[in-house]
């Protein structure tokens, strides 16, 4: 079923009660291709991790568990899914090990080279352009670092379901070309369990 545009501007910046509406309802939708990014990505014991996006910050946790004394990083543009995100992870905000920052994804607010890792699920669609996102995600990249880009390809059927006026669906050529011109390289694709497009990149 096609997404009203009121309902769809929702998805790339959740406000008000309608937001937090649309919040819980994209909890259960991103659940299992957060885990898919999060394996993909495989941060290591001790990485300082970056999650873009990071709407309801359920990803959080399990990048904490997974880095151990290492921090986790979540971003999100959206004071709502920032509000949620620093609830459902309460106590790792208290004990130093995740922080959640409500800030765009084209103004990072912090040093080059400070991240191990970062990932981004489901946003590509509202960066217009995308260059200034990826280029700020590659900027807090140390060289090597791995990034993982999970997104649905202009190919996947389902992208009629949304309305243009407000997601920009590209193809996955069309996605390399972004991320290759703004400083990533070696490019790895899969599908993941909803078959969405798994892209993981390295920063040069």
């Amino acid at each position: 079923m096609r997404r009203p545009e009121y309902i769809a501007k929702q998805g790339g910046m959740p406000r008000g009660w309608l937001g937090r509406f649309v919040a819980s309802i994209m909890e259960r939708e991103t659940t299992a291709i957060n885990y898919d990014a999060i394996a993909r990505l495989d941060p290591k014991e001790g990485d300082a991790v970056l999650d873009v996006g990071t709407g309801n910050g359920i990803s959080l946790r399990h990048l904490a568990a997974r880095v151990g004394e290492g921090i986790v990083v979540g971003v999100d543009h959206s004071p709502v899914m920032c509000g949620r995100a620093e609830r459902n992870n309460k106590t790792l905000i208290v004990d130093g090990r995740v922080e959640v920052k409500c800030t765009g994804s084209d103004d990072l607010p912090f040093e080059t080279g400070y991240f191990d890792a970062a990932m981004s699920v489901h946003t590509i669609y509202f960066w217009n352009p995308a260059e200034p996102h990826l280029k700020e995600i590659a900027r807090v990249l140390r060289p090597g670092g791995k990034f993982v880009l999970a997104f649905r390809s202009s190919s996947d059927p389902a992208t009629s379901d949304f309305p243009a006026s407000v997601y920009t669906f590209r193809s996955i050529e069309e996605i390399e070309s972004l991320a290759d011109s703004c400083g990533f390289e070696n490019f790895i694709y899969e599908n993941g369990s909803e078959m969405e497009t798994l892209l993981s990149a390295t920063r040069e």
